[in-house]
């Protein structure tokens, strides 16, 4: 958002190095200076701003972007179409998961571990609600765990006592998804949550793009309703942090 040390010194050697570099930013830092294009993008966190001009929205057009001029990309068209509807499908999702957020925020208010489940597209949002939403931001234990990965181990500690929550994807991978969803609700109890993208409007983009917006939508939702209502419910700001801006970390 604003450059670090670290990403502001890998930005220097890549562009000594002859790579092209591009920053995305919300506030101006050294990092422009090593930057041959400088993209101001809009804060997820925020609610005015628009999920097509956060920075996973504006990576992934980046990326589309680079493919079309290399090699071609036959769904281009529709997914640069994508883009405009973004913000609307956000929109509705959380009307929809509002009140499901309250009902699952209540049950899970005293808990300290909250189990993250998902896989392919869905897996980057997953990560990011554990290790930024639910530890950074609440102070909360919270493994991810790929369902790929799931029957090696992890399954071992699934109870009717743990909250488990499960992104269901959609794309090529949802068939792992819902094979550790069908263990799960043997074995699990009324902790067990589930998340699915055709819930949230993924599916009113075309089948052949849609998996490559489950990140965009999925990562909006957990931070800015899931996040913020257990944060109301526990009555714990997620801005309060123990370390974060005020110890070193070199």
């Amino acid at each position: 958002m604003r450059g670090t040390k670290e990403t502001i010194a890998a930005s220097q050697i890549a562009q000594n190095a002859g790579a092209t570099t591009i920053s995305l930013y919300v506030e101006k830092s050294a990092l422009l200076d090593y930057s041959d294009y400088q993209i101001k993008y809009e804060s997820l966190a925020l609610d005015e701003s628009r999920i097509e001009r956060v920075n996973s929205s504006i990576g992934l057009c980046i990326a589309m972007n680079v493919l079309n001029e290399v090699e071609g990309y036959d769904n281009y068209a529709a997914a640069m179409a994508a883009f405009a509807d973004l913000d609307s499908i956000y929109r509705r999702a959380v009307e929809y998961t509002t009140p499901l957020a309250k009902k699952w925020a209540e049950l899970n208010k005293k808990q300290k571990i909250i189990y993250v489940i998902a896989s392919g597209p869905a897996y980057g949002a997953a990560y990011i609600f554990s290790i930024c939403n639910l530890e950074e931001m609440l102070q909360l234990n919270s493994p991810t765990i790929h369902s790929y990965e799931y029957f090696n181990g992890p399954f071992e500690v699934t109870d009717k006592g743990k909250s488990i929550f499960q992104l269901l994807a959609t794309g090529k991978t949802r068939p792992e998804d819902e094979r550790a969803l069908r263990f799960e609700q043997r074995f699990a109890g009324e902790k067990l949550y589930v998340l699915d993208g055709k819930e949230i409007g993924l599916d009113d983009l075309p089948e052949e793009i849609a998996p490559y917006f489950n990140h965009s939508i999925f990562s909006s939702i957990l931070n800015n309703v899931y996040m913020r209502e257990l944060s109301y419910t526990t009555h714990e700001s997620y801005l309060t942090r123990r370390y974060m801006w005020k110890e070193e970390y070199k």
